[in-house]
């Protein structure tokens, strides 16, 4: 079996790149954005691969950007919170 991670951001998912994109009342539509863009990948990685294991991680602030009742069924969200190049599953994405 073959195992897939995606770490997600909510920077250029659906084409979300500016600041004030991102304030309180839109969030919510960020993070149906994040989460239909994380689901895209999970269903392409689903076609070629139907057995993989898909590991998300939430890669923006602190978390709980991704919607995860919302999320395809299998994947495992890892979590959240910014990257440092500290991190193990930094130098497993690098």
């Amino acid at each position: 079996m073959k195992r897939f991670l995606i770490c997600a951001n909510v920077e250029s998912a659906s084409g979300v790149g500016r600041d004030e994109m991102l304030g309180d009342e839109r969030f919510p539509q960020v993070q149906e954005c994040i989460t239909g863009d994380v689901n895209a990948c999970v269903q392409g990685i689903g076609h070629i691969e139907p057995d993989a294991a898909i590991d998300l991680f939430d890669a923006h602030g602190k978390g709980g950007n991704v919607l995860e009742t919302k999320l395809e069924q299998g994947v495992r969200l890892l979590g959240g919170g910014g990257l440092t190049p500290s991190s193990p599953l930094y130098q497993m994405v690098i």
